[in-house]
């Protein structure tokens, strides 16, 4: 490039020259003419001078943009490509449903294209800008992938974030909420559009406020809520110039926790109460202040105390080993007609002391699930039929299969349960009638073996029941 401007410096050097000699020429000989005739030499050298001039100039003009083109354009290209890489956009770390579709390698490969064919590598460089135009080149081409490996990283942080079930907030010093992924919009009940916003509008909180300028002034700390009937912990981390805030649904190992201690302190109590029994008889008995006329019913009293304490214990184990046969499931063709009848025969003579009529099915009714826990639900449930029904009442239980689900129902005609009572009658040791149940000898456990063995088969049960009238328990399998 620089022989081409030297080159049409010179044409343009030899092209005034001609002109000048030739005008000269003219202006001499217009000027001897001039002499001869008496005039003077001034106007013809004025006239000669402002004709090279004139002449000289648009040529000039010319010469001078074709330079300037030649070295203006190539800084011109690279400022283009400046622009370009400039206005190259790169995606957030969290953006809602939209950004999570978007895919890192379509980015970064139009970015890797743009870097390997700038328009400033399609033009003839000035010799002298050619170190300047390579060295900003190569900062475009660092620059571009920079830009790509950034757009890669965001979209693969997004797709982790995106893909949690828990959610996650990034706020900023100033309580602004930067970033939100999908499970944080689902639980706070929110979108995407929360960004930028206080984050008292996602959650309106004071306590989460408070642990937000814990973290945001560099204190990280936990806080236990309620949002929408779900339980979470919430983790409050700092990170620089803000806070990031983590939410963990723990509802199912919060209602967990409730459970056991409830299943403990319920396990206390009906243990201490036959043993307080038995331990009073037995001291009146041992120490002799009991009449010899009352000894007999003692004895008898302690004998029943002992059969509810063993009774409550034999229904804890099983309870326990529901839980741990939850890991082995061992099922097999039976005919749960005949499973029915067995359980049955087994509650016989307590039916006919409590002159209940039991009517049974008589069609088969095969069935693959576990035999010995089928035979516990059956038992339990005609068991619990027989203890809460009435003098001259019946118990009739019905076998159905229908879309490769087979059901069981057991109606009887006993006292009844109240509406109130039949969202809990499942849970353990729970009562409808605590005084009645201890009468009958109930340990309040039998109706949540029930259960527990329904949902260890992936079936339902349900229960619809009516005061005066009687209860009818359906079980799905």
């Amino acid at each position: 490039m620089r022989k081409r401007i030297y080159r049409d410096l010179l044409l343009t050097a030899l092209v005034v020259l001609v002109l000048a000699f030739g005008l000269v020429s003219l202006a001499f000989w217009i000027g001897a003419n001039s002499l001869a005739e008496g005039g003077g030499l001034w106007l013809p050298l004025l006239l000669a001078s402002t004709t090279t001039a004139l002449l000289a100039l648009p040529f000039c003009w010319w010469l001078a943009g074709r330079l300037t083109q030649t070295i203006v354009k190539p800084l011109a290209a690279v400022v283009d490509d400046l622009s370009t890489m400039a206005a190259a956009k790169t995606p957030g770390m969290m953006s809602g449903t939209d950004r999570r579709q978007r895919q890192a390698t379509g980015t970064a490969a139009n970015l890797g294209s743009e870097s390997r064919s700038p328009k400033s590598q399609a033009i003839e460089i000035y010799d002298e800008l050619l170190p300047w135009v390579q060295c900003t080149q190569a900062q475009m081409t660092q620059m571009a992938t920079q830009i790509a490996q950034a757009q890669k990283d965001q979209a693969l942080l997004a797709i982790l974030t995106e893909g949690m079930n828990e959610g996650l907030l990034l706020i900023d010093g100033e309580q602004r909420v930067r970033a939100i992924n999908y499970s944080a919009q689902r639980i706070l009940e929110t979108s995407s559009e929360i960004v930028g916003k206080n984050v008292l509008e996602a959650h309106r909180n004071l306590k989460f406020l408070e642990h937000v300028w814990l973290a945001i002034s560099g204190q990280p700390s936990e806080l236990g809520c309620e949002i929408a009937a779900r339980t979470y912990q919430v983790r409050f981390s700092p990170v620089e110039r803000g806070a990031l805030v983590l939410l963990l649904d723990i509802t199912e190992r919060a209602e967990s926790e409730r459970l056991r201690r409830e299943f403990s302190a319920n396990v206390s109590h009906e243990l201490k109460t036959p043993l307080t029994v038995i331990s009073g008889y037995t001291e009146l008995i041992s120490t002799g202040l009991a009449k010899e006329g009352d000894l007999l019913g003692m004895v008898e009293k302690i004998g029943h105390e002992s059969s509810r304490l063993i009774s409550l214990i034999d229904d804890i184990i099983r309870l326990s080993e529901l839980d741990e046969a939850e890991r082995t499931r061992q099922f097999s063709q039976f005919d749960l007609a005949a499973v029915i009848q067995e359980a049955a025969d087994g509650l016989q003579q307590q039916a006919t002391a409590a002159q209940v009529t039991l009517y049974l099915p008589t069609r088969p009714q095969p069935l693959l699930a576990d035999r010995d826990m089928l035979f516990e639900l059956c038992y339990n449930l005609i068991d619990n039929a027989i203890k809460y029904n009435r003098p001259g009442g019946s118990i009739e239980v019905q076998l159905s299969s229908e879309q490769g689900q087979t059901q069981m129902t057991v109606r009887d005609t006993g006292i009844g349960i109240e509406p109130r009572h039949l969202d809990r009658i499942f849970e353990r040791f729970y009562r409808v009638d605590p005084s009645r149940s201890k009468q009958r000898g109930g340990t309040g456990l039998g109706l949540s073996i029930v259960k527990h063995i329904v949902n260890f088969h992936n079936g339902s049960v349900r229960v619809e029941s009516q005061p005066g009238v009687g209860t009818t328990v359906r079980v799905v399998l």
